[in-house]
């Protein structure tokens, strides 16, 4: 699921390439929840789908190139992943909101932005954007002086299409001067009156958009033949083009290309080491294949009793950690601290990443596991054979974290803007630590006060700790999407972070992939999908954040460095009050009576819709039951929508001591949850059932 800021970042790109239309994320379509919903009409994309306009893009920026597979297939997924994990980094900055956009784009993007033109312009022939930006940036003359900016010249970029389509056309392109003549009087006519206006400032910028209209324009007088045997230099010159427009663009919205050409010309020429190692760990991790599994993971899987491809997971994420680490060193020193001690600066540092642990969810599960025994019963199993991580251990505590809090009340130093956000966090950790859920909950009421960064964890933690909260404390006040603030920040903030879910068991059987995808409110793509999917991932931290920091002191254990203390996984405190249990109590309740009520009707698959009629009419259950949000405020957590994902559920939205023995039950039948969802879409209004 993407981020907003990575949809953004793909709707401009889409609209750079003239594949303009919208991709909604669950931001834009909430601002009005009541109005302008998606039509459930079938003959209209789903605009909640992001992957069309994915597929969309892949395949107009690979055209013409011949790198292997697994490059190209994982090129859109990785650049999503370094976009998350680098909006979660923390990353020191005095300056404001404005500036720091501005800083992310000099230090990240760009940088990122060049090493994806080199690797990818390598094995492309003429048909590739790429081989187009990576010749016209080593183009002489490429950057002019435009008042106090130096920007992208568009006299060099004229110049190049002109060369370039006059050269498409010579004879040494294979075809006969007569017939080279005839095509290109037919096809270049309009496109050279466009490409005329390029260097004019009174035109403005070009577009692909209009580029696309005046191409289609063209190839229509061509006749068929024609466009057969000049398809390559039609497509050629589109591509070269459509690299023109894409420097403009880069120019006019980062108002940095004289810095994104001195990067790509260091790139390409290797004279940064800092650049050299970020193009080379980018390459790495496209260059992985993170669909198979080797015997090695086979083996160790086998000893972790965890899927292979889990394995392989993790590795994908170590490959971005290890972009992020590239990249980080770019933005500098950011920090000068006159702490009393020289390793003062060292220590912040370290405290930082501490305090970035504080909040997550539990670690993967061939560490800690979910075990449901045969009468439905939950509980956490700790893999002793393998220790986690110990930041997953780590048990808050506020003295740890002096280095920070000194910042944050230092009125005298330039950095105390930026620590003082962190002092929320401490404060309510404290609290929760403390089991005082009424100041935990002020806390949480003040920090519209606080200036938050628009990176890093922090937006994060407190996101996770204010949805647990006030599902523990004021259930009965959360309305549909009322949490929609604090989703978004943990949708924009929570980084790479491995939180396993299970599809449902009936996909590939009777439940196909379109329709389980329209309904499920843990893997769907609609208007509530990203809403659904991430509350429950944060209710899931939420609930383990607290088990882990307020575990009782007698069961911790101290760390070599005796500066922390840990928790055993075997010890975790689910009795906290500040627990949010009992959130699947109603669905549970509902599964009950209809498994008691089974020996009452007779099953026919062939008629689901009777065998729901049969229970509400003998009372098992009512009609508002099977059709009503079984968890509140999940919309689209009907009865039988739930119990497709009745596995994923149950780990994400239950603890140890909550009762889900029915619903657990009930979900492995396989014929009753058909017979129960086929009836339920036979419900709905008949342009929602396709």
């Amino acid at each position: 699921m993407m981020t907003h800021f990575f949809t953004e970042f793909i709707d401009a790109v889409a609209k750079t390439l003239g594949l303009n239309y919208p991709t909604h994320s669950t931001e834009k379509a909430s601002k009005d929840t009541n109005k302008d919903l998606p039509s459930d009409d079938p003959t209209k994309p789903n605009e909640y789908d992001y992957l069309p306009k994915i597929n969309n893009i892949r395949e107009r920026l690979h055209a013409g190139s011949s790198l292997p597979p697994n490059i190209l297939s994982n090129h859109i997924d990785i650049l999503e992943h370094v976009c998350s994990a680098l909006i979660s980094k923390e990353i020191i900055l005095q300056e404001s909101i404005c500036d720091t956009y501005i800083i992310y784009i000099k230090n990240a993007l760009i940088p990122l932005i060049c090493a994806d033109i080199l690797i990818f312009k390598e094995q492309a022939n003429e048909e590739s954007i790429y081989y187009h930006l990576d010749r016209i940036l080593r183009t002489d003359n490429v950057v002019t002086q435009d008042g106090e900016q130096r920007v992208f010249r568009k006299r060099s970029a004229y110049k190049y299409m002109l060369d370039y389509i006059g050269n498409c056309f010579s004879p040494d392109m294979g075809a006969s001067r007569s017939a080279g003549l005839r095509v290109a009087d037919n096809f270049i006519h309009e496109l050279l009156i466009y490409l005329d206006e390029l260097p004019k400032k009174n035109k403005g910028n070009q577009t692909c958009r209009s580029l696309h209209r005046i191409i289609n324009a063209c190839t229509e007088r061509l006749s068929p033949d024609d466009l057969i045997n000049y398809s390559f230099i039609i497509n050629s010159i589109f591509s070269a083009y459509t690299a023109v427009i894409i420097l403009q663009d880069i120019s006019n919205k980062t108002g940095m290309f004289d810095h994104f050409l001195n990067t790509y010309i260091q790139l390409a020429h290797g004279t940064n080491h800092l650049l050299n190692h970020l193009n080379n760990a980018m390459e790495c991790a496209l260059r992985f294949d993170y669909n198979t599994f080797n015997e090695e993971d086979e083996i160790l899987s086998a000893t972790l009793k965890c899927p292979p491809l889990l394995l392989v997971k993790e590795k994908q994420i170590e490959r971005i950690d290890n972009i992020i680490n590239c990249i980080t060193p770019l933005f500098g020193e950011q920090l000068t601290y006159t702490g009393k001690e020289e390793s003062s600066l060292v220590k912040l540092k370290e405290q930082l990443g501490y305090l970035s642990q504080m909040v997550t969810p539990p670690p993967p599960f061939y560490f800690y596991r979910l075990i449901i025994d045969e009468n439905g019963g939950l509980s956490f199993k700790h893999n002793l054979s393998t220790p986690p991580d110990s930041t997953n251990s780590i048990v808050f505590d506020i003295n740890i974290f002096s280095a920070i809090a000194e910042l944050a009340n230092d009125k005298n130093n330039r950095h105390q803007n930026y620590f003082y956000q962190y002092k929320p966090l401490l404060e309510l950790l404290d609290s929760i630590q403390k089991e005082l859920p009424d100041q935990a909950l002020n806390i949480i009421n003040q920090l519209h006060k606080v200036n938050l960064s628009l990176f890093g964890f922090n937006k994060y933690a407190l996101a996770v700790l204010a949805i647990g909260l006030m599902y523990n404390q004021r259930r009965s006040t959360i309305k549909n999407i009322s949490l929609l603030p604090q989703v978004n920040h943990t949708i924009n903030h929570q980084g790479n972070i491995l939180i396993p879910a299970y599809p449902s068991c009936h996909l590939g059987s009777w439940l196909s992939e379109d329709i389980y995808i329209k309904h499920s409110i843990i893997f769907g793509v609609n208007e509530y999908s990203q809403y659904n999917a991430f509350l429950a991932r944060a209710l899931y931290c939420y609930n383990f954040t607290i088990a882990r920091h307020t575990t009782s002191r007698s069961l911790l254990t101290g760390t070599l460095d005796n500066n922390f203390l840990n928790v055993n996984f075997k010890d975790l405190n689910y009795r906290s009050p500040l627990i949010s249990h009992d959130i699947l109590e109603r669905l549970d309740s509902i599964c009950g009576k209809i498994l008691n009520g089974l020996d009452k009707v007779s099953i026919d698959d062939s008629d689901p819709v009777s065998f729901a009629n049969f229970l509400v009419r003998k009372k098992i259950v009512t009609r508002a039951e099977l059709k009503d949000n079984l968890i509140h405020c999940v919309t689209g957590s009907s009865l039988a929508v739930c119990l497709l994902d009745y596995v994923s559920i149950v780990m994400l939205f239950t603890v140890p001591g909550d009762e889900v023995r029915n619903f657990i039950k009930l979900g492995e039948k396989n014929n009753i949850v058909k017979s129960l969802f086929m009836a339920y879409r036979a419900s709905l209004p008949s342009h929602t059932r396709k």
